[in-house]
């Protein structure tokens, strides 16, 4: 599961989801509360500030929990041949590829007990994986990794689950079809 059990956030879904209320002074100063507009609250949770002045958020918090990140290399096409499984049996699965290598990096975190012994994920140099941490040094990047990144782009996609394979192999698809309008410097 995603997080600790008795919890009622949506699975694995972006911090918008833990907004419970929210309270909004709009453009004519009219203080607008969720509670009594539950449209607000759907609105408000990825409005950006567009409904107005958010001027109070309630979120749902969850106690301090432990996670091992596993990250490995595959080749692309064994990850995508194995995208429903990887799904169906973890539920929180992250893979990102360079286009043009058929290398794929697999980020696997699952849950574990919180008395589970730490073994720094945060390492430096990078750690040994698997490796088990607080939550929140499993799900991002340590400092040191972000600083030696060398200059890339990024991009995320948010398709229904359901399309997300289709989307992955018609963006793989696209990306060779205009391999050689690259520098084969700057893609390899």
């Amino acid at each position: 599961m995603c997080v600790p059990p008795l919890l009622t956030l949506v699975r694995c879904s972006s911090i918008s989801s833990a907004v419970t209320a929210l309270t909004v002074i709009d453009a004519d100063g009219n203080i607008i509360d969720s509670e009594n507009n539950p449209d607000l609250l759907k609105f408000g949770r990825v409005s950006l500030g567009c409904l107005g002045v958010i001027s109070t958020v309630t979120i749902t918090a969850v106690p301090l929990f432990k996670m091992k990140l596993s990250v490995f290399s595959l080749p692309l096409d064994q990850v995508l041949a194995n995208h429903d499984y990887y799904l169906s049996t973890y539920d929180r699965f992250q893979f990102s590829f360079v286009p043009y290598t058929n290398v794929a990096t697999v980020m696997i975190r699952e849950l574990v007990p919180v008395d589970t012994p730490t073994t720094d994920c945060w390492a430096t140099p990078a750690p040994t994986y698997p490796c088990v941490d607080v939550s929140y040094k499993t799900l991002v990047d340590s400092l040191e990794r972000y600083d030696n990144r060398t200059l890339y782009t990024e991009m995320e996609m948010f398709v229904p689950v359901e399309d997300a394979l289709a989307a992955i192999n018609d963006f793989v698809e696209y990306q060779n079809s205009i391999e050689e309008l690259h520098d084969d410097d700057i893609c390899r």
